[in-house]
């Protein structure tokens, strides 16, 4: 039997040696040009490489074994050659692998609709081709890479930060105040600015170790623009150090930005030059130690914490070792894990691998949610479905199809029991009806209450009535004086009068009896102006619109005391019948009338209240006519915070009305609290179908 022969390398793979592994074996990097990829390969397989002309594979294994320590298989070199032949690393000149090459070709040309959905989320635009300039430039600014350079850095940055907490009411007011008042354009000439920097610092360290840097440019990511710099030749350096200062150095050169921007901002005076140094620290502050830093997505943090633990595709493996440690707690398939570690490594996989789902799952949802209300009606719902589809949906149903091919594998045990249970019983949970309740901030206070104002600034003429005197509807309760208008009455009234004269005496004078007719319009203008007045004055006649009981009055108006346009005076109450008043937070079209209630006072001596829903506002309060609610005041329905008077809510809040179910006492005093509202059973899946389809009718204009 012919043994078959393996085909060569390809002449152009480049091979340098890498870093030590964890065992202390050495490693190599295998650098292709073509894709500009690297590959790292083990003690073993470099071997196996070193006696690849031998040509068959039982050759090269029989040559490994006999000139090292290492005794490897047929399988063994098989298995090398089947790597080799998957990433293209062979000179291919059978058919067979020719059409095996076409077919990949074809499986890698993307349809124009998949291209276009991979470009809208992921584009790279190459700017500069940098290397012969970073070459040019690196003599002049080397001093910048020093120890000395890094030390002034740091002594600046803690002398700015101590100025920053002497001055911090006043930074912190600055930077509510820039967020408020909506600064984009500095912030992104800042953002612009400290990015460009960052990236050439990651060029600059990279030139310096020897490593090409082809191209620099801007990457489009979820509609966002973010710079970048081709740094992957940095694989072949096999000093972990090394890799570590470039991955490093783009967070430093910003950093470096943020505290030298952070010591002017505190010793200069205020000015463009402040403010340009204000914004520059905030900005990169803040992306660097909240993005870059970040090791759950693929920026400088990742790289740091891959480069440090010296754990080459350490998402790809923690990913791996995630899926399967979840496969077997939800089936015990026991299976072997994809490779052997230590117990900590193999935990720390685990627990980085969860975390990143995690946190990727909140993250792309929200920005697909943001995406969503960013574009109008259809393309906003339109790229929400992808985004939430791609980053999210897809991963699940890439998973689940796993799941389905190892179906045969599964077999009844401990862990598919305990499966199946969670699922029956959240399946069950998601269609079964739920009675659920809505909470809803309320006050319980009397159905016939009011508050008398100042109809206009005034004087007080007569005495308040005191407080707890009953008054019976039409009674007076105080009466007003305005100065002005009374001078005006008179001088009305005396104008009348010698109109009056002047109409009678006209037979007497010529000159009268010419202006009859002219008098008698004058005259009923003026009568027309003592009605507006006696209106006026009327106005000024406070009294009771109903039975009720004085229950609070301005103590400080007594009369002859001026009051103000709009002060409230007097309080009154019928305390007879009561109801309860709730604001509740959106829209909740479960909510039916004669629905049962609980309402819940904050004074915990005012026991339980049963009520009854009567009725349910169709459109959301514009204001609050009561202040107990408001936070202004110390309730819990959030105001914006406005010069005026009016207690606008910022957010939709509809106000609905509940009957008490048990006979109350007189009560005098509102009562504030929470009331909760049963809603009727319904299951969580047609809840979900209802705000889909109307979320779907309401964004598609139908």
């Amino acid at each position: 039997m012919t043994t078959p022969t393996l085909p060569p390398l390809r002449e152009d793979l480049r091979l340098s040696p890498g870093p030590i592994a964890h065992n202390g074996s050495p490693t190599w990097t295998i650098h292709d040009p073509a894709s500009n990829r690297f590959y790292r390969i083990g003690w073993h397989t470099f071997e196996i490489l070193s006696r690849w002309p031998l040509g068959t594979a039982s050759a090269i294994a029989a040559a490994v074994a006999a000139q090292t320590t290492l005794t490897p298989s047929v399988a063994d070199v098989e298995r090398v050659a089947r790597y080799l032949f998957q990433n293209t690393l062979l000179q291919v000149t059978q058919p067979a692998g020719l059409d095996w090459l076409l077919q990949k070709a074809r499986a890698n040309h993307q349809h124009w609709g998949a291209w276009l959905l991979k470009n809208y989320l992921f584009l790279r635009i190459p700017l500069l081709h940098p290397d012969r300039l970073l070459t040019r430039l690196l003599p002049r600014v080397r001093w910048l890479l020093t120890a000395e350079c890094l030390t002034v850095v740091v002594c600046a940055a803690l002398v700015g930060l101590l100025l920053i907490v002497r001055q911090w009411d006043y930074f912190s007011t600055t930077l509510v105040h820039s967020w408020t008042a909506g600064d984009v354009v500095p912030y992104g000439l800042a953002m612009v600015l400290s990015k460009s920097l960052h990236e050439l610092g990651h060029a600059l360290v990279a030139k310096r170790y020897g490593c090409r840097v082809p191209v620099m440019g801007v990457a489009i990511l979820l509609l966002w623009p973010v710079l970048f710099t081709e740094t992957s030749d940095v694989w072949r350096l096999p000093d972990r150090r090394q890799r570590l200062a470039v991955g490093a150095a783009g967070m430093l050169a910003e950093l470096a930005l943020a505290a030298l921007a952070t010591l002017a901002w505190a010793v200069l005076d205020d000015g463009p030059l402040r403010n340009a140094a204000f914004f520059l620290a905030t900005v990169t502050w803040t992306l660097t130690l909240a993005i870059n830093l970040n090791p759950l997505m693929r920026f400088d943090g990742y790289f740091l914490l891959s480069d440090g633990l010296e754990w080459v595709n350490l998402q790809e493996r923690s990913f791996a070792m995630g899926r399967w440690f979840m496969r077997e707690l939800l089936f015990g398939l026991r299976e072997p894990p994809p490779e052997t570690l230590p117990k900590g490594r193999h935990r720390f996989l685990i627990f980085f691998a969860w975390s990143v789902w995690i946190y990727r799952f909140f993250l792309f949802l929200g920005i697909a949610v943001l995406v969503y209300h960013y574009f109008f009606k259809i393309l906003g719902l339109f790229l929400f479905c992808v985004e939430a589809g791609y980053f999210v949906v897809r991963p699940i149903l890439k998973e689940w199809q796993a799941w389905v091919g190892k179906r045969q594998s599964v077999r009844i045990n401990g862990h598919t029991l305990v499966t199946g249970m969670v699922l029956l019983t959240l399946l069950t949970a998601f269609c079964l009806p739920w009675l659920h309740t809505v909470e809803a901030p309320a006050t319980l206070r009397a159905v016939h209450h009011t508050r008398i104002f100042a109809p206009q600034a005034a004087r007080l003429a007569t005495p308040l009535p005191p407080i707890g005197q009953t008054v019976r509807a039409g009674d007076l309760l105080a009466r007003l004086d305005l100065p002005d208008l009374t001078h005006k009455e008179k001088h009305i009234e005396r104008e009348i009068a010698l109109l009056r004269w002047q109409i009678a005496s006209r037979a007497q004078d010529k000159e009268l009896l010419e202006q009859g007719q002219s008098l008698q319009e004058q005259l009923a203008t003026r009568f027309t102006e003592l009605a507006a007045v006696h209106k006026e004055q009327a106005r000024l006649v406070l009294t009771a619109p109903f039975a009720a009981t004085v229950v609070d009055r301005l103590e400080a108006a007594v009369p002859g005391e001026w009051v103000a346009d709009g002060e409230p005076l007097l309080r009154l109450v019928d305390p007879g019948t009561q109801v309860v008043e709730g604001f509740v937070a959106g829209d909740h079209p479960g909510m039916v009338l004669q629905a049962e209630a609980i309402f819940y006072a904050e004074n915990p001596d005012f026991p339980p209240l049963p009520c009854r829903l009567l009725t349910v506002d169709a459109v959301n309060t514009q204001r609050l006519l009561d202040p107990e609610l408001a936070s202004r005041y110390g309730g819990p329905i959030l105001v914006r915070e406005e010069h005026t008077e009016e207690l606008i809510p910022r957010e939709a809040h509809f106000r609905v009305t509940l009957s008490p179910q048990i006979t109350l006492p007189p009560l005098s005093q509102l009562l504030r609290g929470t009331v909760t509202i049963t809603i009727p059973a319904e299951s969580p899946a047609s809840r979900l179908w209802r705000q889909v389809a109307a979320l779907l009718l309401r964004e598609s204009g139908f």
